[in-house]
């Protein structure tokens, strides 16, 4: 059943990349680093983390106060000042610590995993042509971090034969993460899952940003992290690409995300020939009774063959609200799409409350619309749309139904 449907004229126009939706100063810096990168390294040299301790020289009888301190309570929490005191927490885990819970960490300075600079093709510019490897199996269970507007660089994962294992900076569920930026991201991966740049799965995350990087990985791949249940006043700014489906800007299995900004880009990488790709710019598979408000999507979607796709959310089976939500992104898609919520299941009852839709909607088939794509059995929930506002441009309609 749809209720309560009205439109509104559009009343804002997208951002552009550096402006607006939260961008400061680290996004121009990226930018001239980007400019001055120079000829790409043709055979650099990629050392493991294990080296990179090595060079750093961070033995326990090295590392000082400039460096690391603290006793990780909360009053008390681990402060990291440079990259020999990331370096030093992370000795820690690799040794054999793996559960953090009801420790606090806090940054004091940025962190420089790598001097060079990476694309998008995993060309390395820059440095000294000496490249570190981060491991993938750092765990920090129930870890509290507050990057205190600090920023990791150069983090680098290239694991092209793995297969069932997340990557990014840690593997095991972070309790909070708060005011911490990530740059100059290369993380590919195109047969492991659960695959995000700051962690496989975090409870909160808040006022975090990833300025620069690649991410490519096969199944529910995140921006930030595969799954999470808060986030909060992020923007992300990666270039993401995935072998199989379950794509998000920021993470799945989403239970409330507020002021949340997805700039970046998507590419997918399946087969010509399968027709699935399920990405969404804010959550892909959000929890039942989801509440997603001022969050925005700019980033298109290229794919004739790919399907069930949406700007905000897609694969919803569960009831879920949408305030103040829009979506700048064109979706060129092989159907089942939808510019705020790409695909609904059975009995799911839906609120979509002063959203906007003002990408354009380009399909190969009919099972697509403005706002909601394809649906299993509309007559089994609620659809309320309320002030809301959409191009319609191509006449698909506000929501389509079987």
């Amino acid at each position: 059943m749809l209720v309560g449907m009205c439109f509104l004229t559009p009343n804002s126009a997208p951002v552009t990349l550096n402006g607006g939706g939260g961008a400061n100063s680290l996004i121009s810096a990226e930018d001239n680093k980007k400019e001055e990168k120079g000829e790409a390294w043709e055979s650099p040299e990629i050392r493991s983390h294990e080296q990179f301790y090595t060079d750093l020289d961070i033995s326990a009888d090295m590392i000082t106060e400039e460096d690391f301190s603290g006793s990780g309570t909360e009053s008390d929490p681990w402060v990291i000042r440079n990259t020999r005191g990331f370096l030093h927490i992370y000795s820690e885990s690799s040794s054999g610590i793996t559960n953090f819970e009801g420790k606090y960490l806090k940054f004091a300075g940025d962190v420089y995993l790598n001097d060079e600079t990476f694309d998008d093709d995993g060309n390395v510019y820059g440095g000294d042509g000496v490249v570190y490897q981060w491991s993938r199996q750092y765990r920090f269970l129930g870890l509290n971090i507050d990057g205190n507007g600090h920023c990791i660089y150069g983090l680098y994962q290239s694991f092209e034969e793995a297969k069932g294992e997340a990557t990014g900076l840690t593997y095991s569920k972070i309790n909070e993460c708060k005011n911490l930026n990530m740059a100059n991201i290369y993380i590919y991966a195109p047969n492991a899952d659960r695959c995000g740049a700051f962690t496989n799965s975090v409870t909160r995350m808040v006022n975090c940003k990833i300025l620069s990087g690649y991410i490519c990985g096969k199944s529910y791949v995140g921006g930030f992290c595969s799954g999470a249940t808060e986030m909060i006043d992020c923007d992300n700014y990666i270039h993401i690409a995935s072998t199989s489906n379950g794509v998000s800007g920021f993470a799945r299995n989403i239970l409330y995300a507020k002021n949340c900004n997805f700039y970046g880009k998507y590419t997918p990488l399946i087969a010509l020939t399968a027709t699935i790709t399920r990405f969404a710019g804010i959550s892909y598979n959000p929890q039942a009774n989801a509440i997603i408000e001022d969050c925005n999507n700019y980033s298109e979607f290229n794919g004739t063959k790919g399907a069930q796709n949406g700007g905000i959310v897609t694969w919803q089976q569960g009831d879920i609200t949408l305030r103040n939500c829009k979506n700048y992104g064109d979706f060129t898609t092989g159907g089942q799409s939808g510019g705020l919520i790409g695909f609904v299941g059975k009995k799911c009852n839906i609120i979509i409350d002063n959203c906007a839709n003002f990408g354009r909607i380009n399909n190969t088939t009919l099972a697509s619309a403005e706002f909601i794509g394809d649906n299993e059995r509309i007559e089994d929930g609620l659809i309320q749309i309320t002030n809301s506002y959409s191009r319609s441009s191509n006449g698909f309609g506000f929501v389509y139904a079987k």
